[in-house]
């Protein structure tokens, strides 16, 4: 930074000294206020009373100068009537002793017109009265130049504040809160208007004319997307609870034919799909049906990687059924692999057919529900083509991170390929505990019990 010159200097101190600086009249009265604000309250105080000061002293400077110029001026005034006083003196005494009274005449016998004593004195008197009258005049300028008196003096000096005057803690935090609340307004609703991802089942129904055929809260293991078997895990929770609605709404969906052959896809590759299968899986298997998951998501096996290594441990040991290599696991389903599918090239519609119908016959490995785990849309439309064979597919969408454009290509693509679509199940959705939630809560505490009931009572 270059250095300030001494101009720029001065002129920084006046800047900050007319910013710091307040100058107001009090009412009505002649009175008037000065206060400066800086962060040091002495030098605040002393600035003030310097700025008081230097007006009353400018005051007496300004009437002492206009006094010494009049005064100057007087003087000049008053040594010329003092000559034009004496002149008129000297003619008067001069006529008076010639004791010449008369009217002077001229040669030619005409009447002079020379002053007579009478005017010489009355001029004479006008001098030295006016000389009088000046020389008073400059006997009260000296004596203003020797003790000059201000206009203005000081009524009170100011001292340093007790408190800070600015900012005001109580208005700052008001206005504060005010503005806080209207910028956090302004930046919600302005994310709702530029956020396109899906939050609530109506966005479902209004962009993609689908319903909705279940919320999936987080599930208990926050780490991660869940357990494979969370439903079977916790049973109880809000995740296994709201999957066992979704199974029910899959149920009921309007198709030719009840559904057996459940496919699920997503618009992007994560763990979420597949771990929603598997415990849709779970379900099944709880509710007794024989039920085998296909690994169809060659991009990102997700199932297939979390099948457990029973080497050493007796009879868990994983078994063939069949010439198909469907792996018995202790998950109560059996799982199709994703390397079996690929080496069977499954993802062709007409070979899936033909895996369908080769278990759809009696015998051993005929199952009550077929869960596939389908690729996603990022695996391109000819992966997905083999959802046209089975009885319906499910949209799986993440809330708050799917996008609806991406969920509405998903959509297209399906419909392109002819795919049955059941709905769109929004999963990690957010979910605001109901009144009968707390009270559960407060059953098992009676602090929050006694304090539910006091709320309770006020509503």
């Amino acid at each position: 930074m270059a250095k300030l010159t001494d101009y720029q200097k001065s002129r920084l101190s006046m800047l900050i000294f007319r910013n710091g600086l307040d100058v107001r009249r009090v009412g009505v009265s002649y009175a008037i206020d000065i206060s400066f604000t800086t962060a040091d309250p002495d030098a605040a105080a002393k600035i003030a009373n310097a700025t008081a000061d230097a007006f009353v002293h400018e005051q007496v400077e300004t009437k002492a100068d206009a006094a010494r110029e009049g005064g100057a001026w007087l003087e000049k005034r008053l040594q010329q009537l003092r000559t034009q006083m004496n002149e008129a003196m000297a003619k008067a005494q001069g006529f008076r002793s010639r004791h010449d009274y008369s009217v002077g005449r001229d040669a030619d016998g005409s009447v002079s017109l020379e002053p007579t004593l009478e005017e010489l004195e009355v001029t004479a008197d006008t001098y030295r009265k006016m000389y009088e009258s000046f020389l008073q005049a400059y006997t009260n300028s000296v004596s203003q130049q020797s003790y000059p008196v201000a206009d203005a003096r000081v009524i009170t000096a100011a001292t340093a504040p007790l408190s800070p005057s600015a900012p005001k803690p109580k208005l700052v935090l008001a206005f504060a809160t005010i503005a806080g609340l209207i910028l956090g307004i302004g930046i919600s609703f302005a994310r709702h208007s530029l956020d396109w991802s899906i939050r609530s089942p109506r966005h479902i129904r209004d962009n993609l004319g689908m319903v909705c055929v279940g919320e999936l809260p987080p599930p208990s293991n926050r780490s991660g997307f869940g357990y494979v078997d969370e439903a079977a895990r916790h049973p109880w929770s809000r995740y296994s609870q709201s999957l066992r609605k979704a199974r029910t709404e899959i149920s009921l969906a309007e198709t030719n034919h009840p559904v057996r052959v459940l496919g699920l896809t997503a618009a992007s590759n994560n763990s979420l799909k597949s771990i929603v299968a598997t415990n849709l899986a779970t379900l099944y298997s709880m509710s007794g049906l024989k039920t085998l998951v296909i690994d169809a998501d060659l991009r990102k096996p997700t199932i297939t990687t979390r099948l457990p290594d029973h080497s050493g441990m007796p009879g868990r040991e994983c078994e063939d059924l069949l010439r198909l290599n469907i792996i018995r696991t202790p998950w109560r389903f059996d799982v199709l692999s994703s390397s079996v599918v690929d080496a069977r090239k499954l993802l062709v519609p007409s070979n899936m057919q033909a895996l369908l119908s080769e278990l759809n016959a009696e015998g051993a490995a005929a199952y009550d529900k077929i869960i596939i785990d389908l690729p996603t849309l990022e695996s391109g439309a000819d992966d997905l083509a083999v959802g046209s064979v089975l009885d319906g597919v499910v949209i799986l969408a993440e809330w708050g991170k799917t996008h609806i454009d991406t969920l509405q290509e998903l959509v297209r693509t399906l419909q392109a390929s002819r795919t049955p679509i059941l709905g769109v199940l929004l999963a990690k959705a957010r979910v605001v505990p109901s009144r009968h939630r707390w009270a559960q809560l407060g059953a098992a505490f009676p602090q929050i019990a006694n304090a539910y009931r006091a709320i309770m009572r006020r509503d």
